[in-house]
């Protein structure tokens, strides 16, 4: 095929969508618009794709005022709309699809929902969690979406042999909508958050099987969900004593579980933990440990698990970023021991941060709460030089 027959033969798809969508009833060609995109789209790069922006509204306007949708019609429709739509699509048309798709997946109970319209139904979530403004929770809250979702996902919970991508799914549309909406989205069926939190501890053993096969962006839905759990046991206020203690459970199990894996894996000297999925991890255990969680798993995961928490933190003091470190450092008072490591850590991070005030303002708020206890600690896990406690006390009174 010639240059010039290869351009017309680009060009004729974006030109009779174009007669179709001026035509004055576009309606009753909408479906065939659609037909044409599903075909071209998937062979179109972002900047060809672009072409057909014209179809963003009257595709968002079919979407949202359509009852009559068949499955393949919705999924090629919805799913076109996020391909040419970019970031175009403001906070409130996404979740005006977001309604129509979960409606949809709410209704068809005969059969699995289409995966395809669940992955629809993640990238719309995804836009809402990236809006550069906060989305108005009680507004998407109030929706019919939120309660529809999770009444579609606990439907999937409950399947008997699941397929591996729906239950991946499960996890990351709890997780997104976890993010949007706190764990305020548990709130109307505790029953469904005690379900989760039991099988996300099986998830987390299914994502980290093979150390050398894990994928972050399936451990991010695990801990995401895992620290809203945690969250939620402490700040909510809508489960009862024996729903309380079965998500406590999970989240001793889910942490547990971490510990010695993680633990294992550091002793193993061939494997190399992706600084990515310590990451996870790291701030996943952070936030157990927070809310005094070492009381309640093994005490030998505790001492094993800390002076690897300490380096991932050290490491990420040495690379200019003391967040991991600020995770960390107001939990460990609460320890009865803590490993030699602990004051290097201390003293990098403050002295990393004595000159930036959001670093000074950090510290002047932990030091002063907190200093006696570290010293207590320090002093019970080992005998600190004494010029590293001068050291110390230095930094931290010039930053007093």
């Amino acid at each position: 095929m010639g240059k010039g027959c290869l351009a017309l033969h680009r060009r004729s798809p974006t030109h009779i969508i174009r007669i179709l969508t001026d035509n004055d009833n576009w309606s009753s060609y909408c479906d065939l618009a659609v037909d044409i995109l599903s075909v071209v789209l998937p062979n179109c790069s972002t900047e060809d794709a672009s072409t057909f922006e014209c179809l963003i509204k009257p595709l968002h306007a079919s979407i949202v005022s359509r009852r009559d949708w068949k499955v393949d019609k919705l999924e090629n429709s919805s799913s076109a709309l996020l391909r040419i739509s970019g970031g175009i699509l403001d906070a409130d048309d996404v979740e005006d699809v977001v309604e129509v798709v979960s409606k949809f997946l709410y209704d068809k109970t005969d059969q699995l929902p289409s995966a395809i319209l669940l992955r629809v139904t993640n990238d719309l979530l995804k836009r809402l969690v990236d809006e550069p403004k906060e989305v108005g929770k009680k507004g998407f809250l109030g929706r019919a979406a939120p309660n529809t979702l999770r009444v579609v996902i606990g439907r999937l919970l409950h399947a008997s042999c699941l397929p591996e991508e729906y239950q991946s799914l499960c996890f990351t549309l709890s997780a997104l909508l976890v993010r949007l909406l706190d764990f305020h989205w548990f709130e109307p069926d505790p029953e469904f958050l005690v379900l989760l939190a039991a099988l996300t501890h099986v998830q987390f053993r299914v994502v980290l099987g093979d150390p050398l096969m894990i994928r972050v962006e399936d451990l991010i839905p695990c801990a995401t969900l895992g620290e809203s759990f945690i969250q939620c046991v402490e700040e909510g206020e809508f489960l009862n004593d024996e729903q309380a203690t079965a998500v406590s459970r999970s989240c001793r199990d889910c942490v547990a579980y971490v510990c010695e894996y993680v633990t294992e894996c550091h002793r193993d000297k061939s494997i190399q933990l992706d600084a990515s999925i310590e990451m996870v991890v790291y701030r996943f255990l952070c936030s157990f440990l927070a809310v005094g969680g070492h009381q309640i798993i093994n005490r030998n995961l505790v001492d094993d698990i800390l002076p690897i928490l300490i380096d991932v933190a050290r490491r990420a003091c040495e690379g200019g970023d003391t967040s991991m470190a600020e995770m960390l450092l107001p939990s460990l008072s609460n320890f009865e021991s803590l490993p030699n490591s602990c004051l290097g850590l201390i003293v990098m991070c403050m002295e990393s941060q004595s000159s930036l005030e959001s670093g000074a303002q950090f510290f002047t708020n932990v030091i002063p709460s907190l200093f006696e206890k570290f010293f207590s600690a320090l002093k019970r896990a080992h005998r600190p030089k004494t010029s590293e406690i001068i050291h110390w006390q230095m930094i931290s009174n010039s930053m007093a």
